[in-house]
């Protein structure tokens, strides 16, 4: 199946791995892949006195929230798109949500408590690792994330995505700030796909 906007909006990061990276292994991924918590946790460095609710209700204002935010601000849409991933690249075909540990949120955080560790910046970071035997280890964690790495300066709406590969070593995938355009475009990219596919197989039959 194709599911390309499943993760990161139009970005393709499925189709990178699948048709740019032939026969290379993806041993691990980390990356910020929640909208909702990343722009609520950019209101609360702006704002010192803002409190957890009020971040929630600038993120709902903003249509980036859902009017039910649970699955956004406890961890569990960054924990679905860990299994995609993991499930995708390879990583972890069979995972499902239940391998997911641990799956931490931002509940709770306000203005003051952010703003005290800046320049470092709480981001909510969805992590996979491939390990020795078959093993492989899927986490999200709130996490306080230093000026060098390069999920520091994902802001708002954006997303980042890095790959650890054999061959090219880490590759990071960056989105700046997408719109519903984005996710459309994704999903008709699966589309041209999914036709391709049925011309091949057409032409194929065709020829048997």
């Amino acid at each position: 199946y194709l599911h390309e906007s499943a993760c990161m909006d139009g970005i393709p990061v499925f189709n990178m791995v699948r048709k740019c990276l032939p026969h290379a292994r993806i041993s691990g991924f980390e990356g910020v892949l929640n909208s909702t918590t990343n722009v609520m946790l950019d209101c609360l460095e702006r704002d010192a006195t803002l409190s957890f609710d009020g971040a929630l209700k600038v993120a709902q204002d903003m249509g980036i929230a859902e009017a039910d935010p649970s699955a956004d601000i406890d961890g569990w849409d960054a924990a679905v798109k860990c299994v995609c991933l993991a499930q995708a690249l390879g990583i972890a075909p069979s995972a499902t949500l239940q391998d997911v540990r641990p799956v931490e949120g931002i509940r709770g955080l306000d203005g003051a408590a952010v703003q005290k560790e800046l320049p470092k910046r709480f981001k909510l970071l969805c992590r996979g690792r491939r390990e020795e035997g078959g093993a492989f280890s899927l986490a999200v964690t709130r996490e306080l994330v230093e000026p060098s790495s390069p999920l520091h300066g994902v802001s708002g709406s954006s997303s980042c995505v890095t790959f650890f590969t054999d061959v090219l070593g880490p590759l990071t995938v960056v989105q700046t700030s997408p719109t519903t355009r984005d996710t459309g475009y994704g999903i008709f990219a699966d589309l041209c796909e999914a036709c391709e596919g049925l011309v091949s197989r057409s032409k194929a039959a065709g020829r048997a």
